[in-house]
């Protein structure tokens, strides 16, 4: 527990006060993760033989998919954030504009629609601080998790070392 939360809240540091460069860190994370998984599905396609060959062909192209994405990731890491973060509010405009009409005249599923597409179209229209602001947000939540983290190590640690109760004279009798 302890480790988890000393990790926590220098993740948390690093995220609050360089925002931008943990986004393109995790950017070209996932770009490299894309690549290998891009090329493993293309050995396979190529060396599975005991695989139908219509599952082959499909892993071929999935795997071409996966180099394409990521070569576009490691092209321009911030870009790509940003297109995501694009997608993201659109896909919430949308699920809001959803929510709204399933849920009206009902209060709570139109008020959570009408958030959503608030949130959806202010993500769209301003990306670059938005990812910015989600960076630092999650920063602050990971500090707040590693803090607590430490303070439940040290209270059972402390329980732990904590001498047994005396039993006094009339507790024995």
């Amino acid at each position: 527990m302890i480790i988890g939360g000393l990790v926590s809240i220098i993740t948390g540091l690093i995220m609050v006060l360089w925002p931008g460069k943990t986004l393109l860190f995790v950017a070209i994370l996932i770009g490299v993760w894309l690549l290998i998984a891009g090329i493993i599905r293309i050995v396979q396609s190529v060396i599975r033989r005991d695989l139908p060959r219509r599952r082959r062909v499909l892993l071929g192209i999935a795997g071409l998919l996966y180099v394409i994405v990521a070569a576009v990731c490691l092209g321009d890491a911030f870009r790509s954030l940003t297109l995501l973060t694009l997608v993201i509010g659109l896909v919430w405009t949308i699920g809001g504009v959803a929510e709204v009409a399933a849920g009206f005249p009902k209060f709570w599923p139109t008020l959570l629609g009408l958030l959503s597409i608030a949130i959806g179209i202010t993500v769209f229209l301003w990306p670059e601080p938005t990812l910015t602001l989600m960076a630092t947000v999650i920063g602050i939540w990971l500090i707040v998790i590693g803090v607590i983290q430490l303070v439940l190590f040290l209270t059972t640690r402390l329980r732990r070392r904590k001498p047994p109760a005396i039993p006094s004279a009339r507790t024995a009798q």
